[in-house]
């Protein structure tokens, strides 16, 4: 059998735009950490909605 994720993705946000300085910012911290830019968005976005 193939890959499932237990809690599959099925909404998108809105696109948000961003400079070249800070994709590529995101990009470099999304590689260091080895995760896809995506998985590494949410992530950051997870932890960011948790400190509230």
């Amino acid at each position: 059998m193939g890959y499932r994720a237990k809690n599959p993705s099925d909404k998108v946000l809105p696109k948000v735009r961003v400079t070249d300085t800070q994709l590529n910012s995101y990009k470099d911290a999304s590689m260091r950490s080895e995760k896809t830019l995506s998985a590494w968005v949410r992530d950051t976005l997870d932890r960011g909605a948790k400190k509230k």
